[in-house]
């Protein structure tokens, strides 16, 4: 997994990240990862407590800790740029601890214990 295929894999796997994807792509011209994974953090942070994603989030952070597993190119991409955008956010990532696999929960661990 690249951090360009971790983008697809988070679409295909959640299609309510499209409109993101779309702004993203509007404001930027092109895809950059970085960038996109504090979208999807902030996207996060503002449906960690609604039960209505629920689903799209449990599907969001599957993908995120497939992503922990692969390449470090990766890994560096979910935890800078996913994980360091939730830094401060106690409530979002108690909502979110009970459906992340360990390398995430390691990963805001690391995060909480800096």
């Amino acid at each position: 997994m690249t951090p360009e295929s971790i983008v697809s894999e988070l679409l295909a796997g959640v299609p309510e990240l499209r409109d993101i994807y779309d702004e993203h792509i509007s404001r930027n011209d092109t895809l950059l990862p970085h960038v996109f994974m504090g979208d999807v953090a902030r996207f996060v942070t503002a449906h960690a407590g609604d039960n209505a994603f629920g689903a799209a989030l449990r599907r969001l952070l599957a993908v995120l800790e497939r992503g922990m597993q692969d390449n470090p190119a990766v890994r560096e991409l979910v935890a800078a740029s996913f994980v360091e955008n939730l830094a401060g956010e106690k409530t979002t990532l108690a909502a979110l601890r009970p459906n992340m696999g360990p390398l995430l929960q390691r990963q805001c661990d690391e995060l909480s214990s800096s």
